[in-house]
């Protein structure tokens, strides 16, 4: 059938509801745009049949937005007459559908053309106004947004996202009631907005959009409840970065209120999250004793979003000031990281099981700042590496170095607070005579330490020595390291001036190796600045630890 202004259209429309049933249509892998490339050839005869009731001027602007390849400026359709002007709306409608399909078979460069010209015929026939042709500006908008911000070109994307966004807010301040689709693509926008400012690093501005997203959509009934609990997650995890807790909790609360069961991934995933949340706040209120959490405090209970239609309470939070307070941090925050580990173990997720056993030991780490009492720092100490030194049996240092180094220093750093409260423990009872049980109750831990330093050490062995040089970026942790086996090597027992003197030449190899690794890479120590302090330690040391070993043979120390 001939087209005319009269059956214009209906015509559009049936040809638009047959291009929405084939886009419907799953196509096999082999062939998996099929239908859409179908969708593609009813709108271009569309088109064609279209083209006649144009202006000259028109059809010919028209005719090279379609066979010139190269095209990139469009020409501005003409002032055209009330049935030619009806006609170009038709013509944006196509341009749109051809657009979207084009985005739908990765082809974009074509999609962003005919989205373009859409924007321009929309805009140019006054149609702003028109509630009907709303929803498919709204949608050009979007999509030409999404398409350059995926061109890592974010502050374009965000000019048209912008122009979608106001569009919106426009018609909403006249208030008209809208179409749900304009609505639901409103909500589009949001999300992309999200997306945009957060490429453009601009968080505040994406936390914003992202809040508003995720209010929009859980009022919607057909919410993806998996997909909105995971972003409700990130937003969480967003605010729990700049330490606003009580809306961080929130978040994760109506994370886990819509996540459905089934999501087993995913519901270990916010455990985890909640563990690290409880673990911050348990930080942070350590660096508030110490006077170092700055202006932390001030963003601890600020309301930014809230979802009433899922009746979850706003907790406010405070930092612990006692032991008591503490211990109940930690214990929250024990209980979800215990959660998250029975899903996530260590065959099959090495990774999140490691992370999850550290970040335990680091709760036990700031508890104990909050204990005074030496049987349970102790307690809580062993507990940690109780945590941690089994993973370096069962780790292979190759496959997972950098894993490796971590959990081994760790331990050594742990083995060395242990000796040190034994150490101050036995300052206390100096009076008493050092007996072999009290030598052999307070080295166990050195002795551990050293263990797990020579583990960490040997990783940077090539053929069985120590490297001739190591990267910059690792000369910090190598070199405390060594630093740090010097040190739990001098605060060894013995009762015997042989054993003294043993531990006392173990402290200054240590420091004299540190000390010719600086003489002979200056040229690096000076590039890094690394432990300008404990390198001025190192060289002292060389040069008196011969002084007291003489001094112990001599029976005078």
């Amino acid at each position: 059938m001939e087209l005319s202004m009269e059956n214009l259209l209906d015509s559009l429309q049936q040809c638009l509801n047959e291009v929405a049933r084939l886009n419907a249509l799953q196509d096999p892998p082999s062939t998996p745009f099929k239908s859409k490339y179908s969708a593609r050839q009813l709108l271009v005869e569309f088109k064609n049949r279209l083209l006649p009731l144009l202006s000259a001027d028109e059809q010919e602007a028209e005719t090279a937005i379609w066979e010139t390849q190269g095209f990139d400026m469009f020409s501005k359709p003409s002032n055209s007459s009330i049935s030619s002007q009806r006609a170009l709306l038709a013509f944006a409608k196509i341009h749109h559908a051809v657009g979207t399909n084009y985005i739908d078979t990765e082809e974009h460069s074509l999609g962003e053309r005919h989205l373009s010209r859409a924007v321009e015929i929309f805009k140019s026939c006054g149609t702003v106004e028109n509630v009907q042709c709303l929803c498919e500006l709204q949608d050009c908008y979007n999509q030409l947004g999404l398409v350059w911000s995926n061109r890592d070109q974010s502050e374009k994307g965000l000019q048209y996202l912008t122009e979608a966004a106001s569009l919106y807010t426009d018609r909403c301040g006249k208030s008209e009631s809208l179409p749900l689709r304009s609505e639901q693509l409103y909500t589009v926008t949001c999300f992309y907005l999200a997306q945009a400012y957060s490429n453009l690093q601009c968080s505040e501005q994406s936390a914003y959009y992202c809040a508003v997203t995720l209010k929009r959509q859980v009022e919607n009934d057909t919410v993806d409840r998996k997909e909105w609990a995971v972003n409700c997650a990130g937003l969480a995890q967003l605010h729990l970065s700049s330490k606003s807790f009580a809306q961080a909790l929130y978040l994760f609360s109506a994370a886990l209120a819509l996540l459905p069961s089934s999501c087993e991934e995913q519901m270990a995933t916010i455990h985890r999250q909640l563990g690290q949340y409880y673990l911050s706040v348990l930080k942070t209120s350590v660096e508030v004793q110490s006077g170092l959490a700055g202006s932390s405090v001030c963003t601890l209970a600020i309301e930014r979003v809230v979802f009433p239609s899922l009746s979850i309470d706003w907790v406010d939070v405070t930092f612990a000031t006692t032991f008591e307070q503490a211990r109940e941090l930690f214990k929250k925050g024990n209980s979800w990281f215990q959660k998250a580990a029975k899903y996530f173990i260590l065959e099959g997720f090495v990774t999140e099981h490691i992370s999850i056993l550290q970040d335990q030991s680091t709760l036990y780490k700031y508890l104990v700042y909050f204990e005074s009492d030496e049987g349970r720092l102790l307690a809580m100490h062993k507990r940690r590496v109780e945590l941690l030194s089994p993973l370096l049996k069962e780790l292979s240092p190759f496959a997972y170095v950098a894993t490796f180094r971590d959990i081994a220093f760790e331990v050594a750093e742990i083995n060395h607070e242990l000796l040190d409260i034994k150490l101050a423990d036995r300052l206390k009872r100096a009076a008493q005579p050092l007996t072999s049980k009290d030598v052999q109750r307070i080295n166990q831990y050195g002795l551990s330490g050293l263990e797990a330093l020579e583990l960490f050490l040997r990783t940077f062995e090539k053929g069985g020595k120590p490297p001739l040089e190591v990267d910059d970026e690792l000369l910090q942790w190598y070199l405390t390291a060594r630093f740090n086996r010097a040190r739990i090597y001098s605060k060894l027992l013995d009762p015997e001036p042989e054993g003294r003197i043993k531990f006392l030449r173990n402290t200054m190899d240590e420091y004299r190796f540190i000390r010719d690794y600086a003489d002979s890479h200056l040229a690096q120590i000076t590039r890094t600045q690394v432990m300008p302090e404990e390198l001025k330690i190192c060289r002292e040391m060389v040069d008196l630890i011969p002084v007291k070993m003489n001094h112990i043979l001599r029976g005078t120390l």
